[in-house]
């Protein structure tokens, strides 16, 4: 009988894993997360924070006389913010173009500030300075939180001399207004892939998308880049992929036939 038991097999070993994987702090992860965020958050707002200082100089510029007199000097529609105003801002192209948002964001400053140049300066350094901080959000999302490489992109992108028309010379809002959208919506666009397609994110990329288009019809060339994100991240060519980009050219082609 003693030879045909099976012998019980030692379980101590098996226990003690158990024991230390058990003692091993389970928040360990989460504080690195953490950690990691307001590290992150520290760059991106230093990195703002350079930003304003570099363009301060333009605080004390004045109006020009190419297109300041037509966006902001003679325009008559920024003179009252009210109804009226937001309907027709909204409803009929001006100086040629369709961007409501860039004409509102006048405004709105010619209501606090009237004729005061200083005002709509520094509120285009401030809202390129958050384009900035998106830039390395955006830069940290591609290359899966590689802090370095984040860094150096927007510190380029921020401090590039290409950029001081659209920040200096008020009547370049428009640029300030739609970049800041326009990379807000990428930043959403790889958290939806990310996600594994959750519809919110792309939700909110398609908002974005919109408010960059209302700002400059440059916006258009958002889709171009989401297929290269798609490619990125290699997603395969399928029909979701197919009305998730025709959803948002049918939205292009709608601002432009029935604005």
């Amino acid at each position: 009988m003693l030879k045909n038991q099976k012998p019980i097999k030692p379980q101590a070993k098996n226990t003690v894993a158990n024991d230390k994987n058990a003692n091993k702090p389970k928040g360990k992860k989460q504080v690195e997360v953490k950690s990691n965020k307001w590290l992150h958050l520290a760059i991106a707002a230093a990195l703002a924070i350079i930003t304003i200082i570099s363009f301060s100089s333009c605080f004390d510029n004045e109006l020009t006389n190419w297109d300041d007199p037509d966006y902001i000097l003679d325009n008559p529609i920024i003179r009252n913010l009210d109804g009226a105003t937001v309907k027709e801002i909204f409803t009929k192209p001006y100086f040629g173009n369709y961007q409501p948002l860039h004409i509102l964001s006048y405004a709105i400053e010619f209501h606090y500030w009237k004729l005061d140049p200083k005002g709509y300066h520094v509120l285009s350094t401030i809202l390129f300075a958050i384009t900035v901080m998106l830039v390395f959000y955006f830069a940290l999302s591609l290359t899966s939180g590689n802090t370095i490489i984040a860094t150096i992109t927007a510190a380029l992108f921020g401090l590039n001399a290409m950029h001081v028309e659209s920040v200096a010379w008020a009547a370049e809002r428009k640029d300030t207004l739609y970049s800041l959208f326009f990379v807000a919506a990428l930043i959403y666009y790889i958290k939806y892939i990310k996600s594994e397609l959750k519809w919110q994110h792309l939700f909110f990329a398609f908002v974005l998308f919109v408010l960059s288009l209302l700002s400059k019809v440059m916006a258009v060339s958002l889709v171009g880049v989401l297929i290269m994100l798609d490619y990125w991240y290699d997603r395969k060519l399928s029909v979701r992929l197919v009305i998730e980009k025709s959803f948002l050219l049918f939205r292009q082609l709608s601002l432009v036939l029935f604005r």
